[in-house]
């Protein structure tokens, strides 16, 4: 837990929240290859999880297409205050519909709207039953 929290950045963008869990081992990569790599299964130790608005890093991306490949960095601080880390992985951008993945500004999906039709309710005065 070397990691000064506050100072980390994925592209720029600062995670929303972060939690400790094992999730996984570190990825092998494949040389020259930084896309590629194997993924291991929960190793007994605690990984720093990090979560991030949708938006946010729909705009760090910028301009993307179904199929491409994008390297990310993240960069922060060690608890020594001196020393910068830097680390990177790759993403699939994978197109699966707005109408499927319709995402609100806080990175959740949003929830489908309700149409049924309400009943109109008659206003004071609309009923002339005033006995004249």
């Amino acid at each position: 837990r070397d990691i000064v929290k506050s100072t980390i950045m994925l592209e720029g963008k600062k995670p929303v929240r972060t939690r400790y869990r094992d999730v996984t081992a570190p990825a092998v990569e494949i040389e020259n290859y930084p896309c590629f790599g194997e993924v291991f299964p929960a190793d007994s130790y605690e990984d720093l999880e990090l979560y991030f608005k949708m938006q946010d890093i729909v705009d760090a991306l910028g301009d993307v297409h179904d199929g491409e490949e994008m390297l990310l960095t993240l960069k922060c601080k060690l608890t020594d205050g001196v020393t910068e880390a830097e680390g990177s992985d790759c993403v699939l951008i994978v197109d699966k519909g707005d109408d499927n993945n319709s995402y609100d500004g806080s990175g959740h999906k949003k929830k489908k709207k309700n149409k049924k039709k309400k009943k109109k309710k008659g206003h004071h005065g609309d009923d002339d039953s005033s006995g004249d």
